[in-house]
């Protein structure tokens, strides 16, 4: 059983965390899984031969299974959801740090006469922290979070998730591609190419092969 359920996870992996229908997917395919290798007399690799490469599984499941284009309008929703949700985050920490230096100091003030140098240098330590820690998330919360659960927070209050054109779960790099714009500051001018796109993608959703699909209406 251990072959099976390996093989069921290197499916399950290409279905995307966030697809609507994915307990389902699992469900059938071990149902199968089970009936081939009981027809098979008990052989999972002539099982899995018959079934295919894990790759063709999941397409041929979600090739059944009719998608929905998420508008827009959503989109633009999710991203302003993160952006604020990324603001109370950071606001959080930053009055944290500020509480913690303001307790540092008083604490060095009441226990040395001189200038109160370590707590200078604590300030400038909690300064640089912060900055890293802010270019790193705003670098990586949005790939990480798309490539892992298709989803960052944004998405998820709105019910959209991203794939990649195939349907599939989409890769690490494609997720890094279609922020590219966001990177550059230049983020309007390729939203603007969802106006005029058949399944309403971004340029750089079009170079990075990846659409962003409603989660609530697939049937």
């Amino acid at each position: 059983m251990n072959a099976i359920n390996e093989y069921a996870r290197q499916v399950m992996d290409l279905i995307p965390s966030a697809h609507p229908d994915r307990d389902r997917i699992e469900l059938d395919l071990r149902a199968h899984l089970e009936e081939a290798v009981a027809e098979l007399d008990g052989s999972p690799r002539a099982a899995f031969e018959r079934m295919g490469e894990p790759r063709a599984v999941a397409l041929g499941y979600l090739e059944e299974i009719p998608v929905h284009y998420a508008g827009v309008g959503r989109r633009v929703v999710a991203f302003l959801l993160d952006v604020l949700a990324g603001f109370a985050v950071l606001g959080t920490v930053a009055a944290a740090c500020l509480l913690l230096f303001g307790v540092f100091a008083v604490a060095e003030e009441a226990t040395s006469t001189g200038p109160p140098e370590t707590s200078l240098a604590f300030l400038v330590i909690l300064g640089l922290g912060f900055g890293l820690g802010l270019a790193i998330m705003s670098i990586c919360y949005f790939p990480l979070l798309e490539w892992r659960y298709g989803q960052t927070l944004g998405k998820y209050l709105t019910g959209i998730y991203v794939v990649g054109e195939d349907g599939l779960r989409p890769s690490l790099p494609a997720t890094i591609v279609r922020r590219i714009p966001f990177f550059l500051e230049f983020f309007w001018i390729d939203a603007l190419v969802a106006f005029f796109t058949e399944r309403q993608q971004r340029a750089f959703d079009l170079v990075a092969r990846t659409v962003v699909v409603d989660a609530g209406q697939q049937a």
